[in-house]
């Protein structure tokens, strides 16, 4: 990340950095400015509000503005040096996505700044080891799979519920496990605090809470937000504000479904998932053990464990890719080539950004991977290559278990591999 953000302040005339609380914006910032305004800090906000032009144009670059969240109009002052000036060399940094203030309608650095997103540190990051990205592998079609961690069921769980936050890095698992707890107590304090909802601040609280526990037990699974707000016990309204607060927190996922063909029917409600893997537990209320004998809590937390590698591979990778999820539909108006893909659910579609092309990934929580699970990306394949409308190219796929096993080849193009795949050196 700091090689994008050292090219993008060398490209750009300001850079947006954006992420939930506690993963590193602040530090990494810190290693390239000069100087630095945080305003969240009353007395820099208050200098801030004296001469906002003055002080942004004096100050020496590259100039971090820190909680830009909590003068949005900051964005406008840059915006106004950037354009009349020529200035540059801003770093933005803030745990909140853009919301206009009264009178304004858009954001105002469009075109003018990069936006560079950080999200928890990944497992290879923790571990400090630079891995091929999965994509360049899948969509590559290359086989190459590094030399795989050997690792037990009982290692995967331990690693998939470590949190992804840099000041966790170093605890130990029970240390870990309280600090857990608090960032998430605080995760529900801020959004209280930062969209001024204490006139009914012990209602709300309790509302927060029950949201964001049932969406973390819905993480890693594709649901309609109805069914989240009636395992809170809120109605739908409600519950869609809440998600957007959570959203705008860069706490949370959605994938959208990807469709094989113009003409087929993708379920319509995205996959949800939490950002980092390690809040499920604490969010949720339930300790380690309770949630490993689940296994429906199980699958989720492993499913946003790969989803969250992947989302921190997408910086290196050489393959540029979006992820988002295959699920489809039977239809009625259907074409008689759409009627040759697999129905269900497929956990991961990676779709390269500069060609016709997707690889596929199906994760599983046991210790050893079975025929029947690549059945889907299977059917997928031979869909693919057989339909002359189909719109991109199926490269390969994978099925990742929870086990120590080799990566084998077990149709064409397609592998079983352990996740430690993820962070092959």
């Amino acid at each position: 990340m700091e090689k994008r953000l050292a090219r993008a302040l060398a490209t750009s005339p300001a850079v947006l950095l954006q992420g939930a609380r506690y993963v590193g914006k602040t530090t990494l910032a810190q290693r390239f400015a000069t100087s630095d305004l945080d305003l969240s800090n009353e007395m820099d906000a208050d200098s801030l509000e004296l001469d906002p032009l003055g002080w942004l144009r004096e100050s020496a670059k590259p100039v971090l503005v820190d909680e830009w969240q909590m003068r949005p109009q900051t964005l406008w002052t840059i915006k106004n040096l950037v354009d009349k000036e020529k200035a540059s060399g801003f770093i933005i940094a803030g745990s909140a996505g853009y919301s206009a203030p009264s009178g304004f309608k858009q954001f105002p650095l469009t075109g003018r700044c990069d936006i560079l997103r950080l999200r928890p540190m990944s497992h290879a990051e923790r571990l400090g080891v630079t891995p091929r990205p999965l994509a360049d592998t899948l969509l590559n079609c290359s086989g190459e799979w590094g030399n795989p961690e050997s690792m037990e069921h009982r290692d995967y769980m331990n690693v998939a519920l470590r949190s992804g936050y840099p000041s966790h890095a170093g605890l130990d698992e029970h240390e870990a496990g309280l600090a857990l707890r608090r960032i998430s107590r605080d995760i529900i304090e801020t959004d209280i605090v930062r969209y001024q909802t204490r006139r009914d601040s012990a209602g709300t609280r309790s509302g927060l809470a029950r949201f964001i526990a049932a969406y973390a037990g819905h993480s890693g699974r594709i649901v309609d937000l109805l069914s989240i707000a009636k395992a809170a016990g809120l109605n739908y309204k409600t519950a869609s504000k809440y998600r957007d607060m959570y959203d705008n927190s860069f706490l949370l996922d959605e994938l959208p479904i990807w469709r094989p063909t113009a003409d087929s029917q993708g379920f319509r409600h995205p996959k949800r998932l939490l950002s980092d893997p390690g809040l499920m537990a604490p969010l949720i209320g339930v300790s380690r053990q309770q949630l490993l004998a689940s296994p429906q809590l199980l699958g989720g937390l492993v499913e946003t464990f790969v989803h969250a590698q992947l989302c921190a591979q997408q910086a290196v990778a050489e393959e540029r890719y979006e992820i988002e999820c295959y699920d489809l539909r039977r239809s009625s108006r259907a074409s008689s080539a759409t009627r040759e893909y697999p129905l269900g659910e497929i956990d991961f579609v990676l779709k390269s950004t500069s060609r016709s092309a997707i690889a596929v990934v199906e994760v599983k929580a046991r210790n050893r991977v079975k025929r029947e699970d690549a059945d889907r990306i299977i059917a997928l394949r031979d869909a693919m290559d057989s339909d002359s409308h189909a719109h991109c190219e199926f490269t390969s796929g994978v099925v990742l278990c929870c086990g120590d096993i080799q990566p084998v080849l077990i149709s064409d193009r397609i592998w079983a591999a352990p996740m430690s795949a993820l962070w092959a050196p």
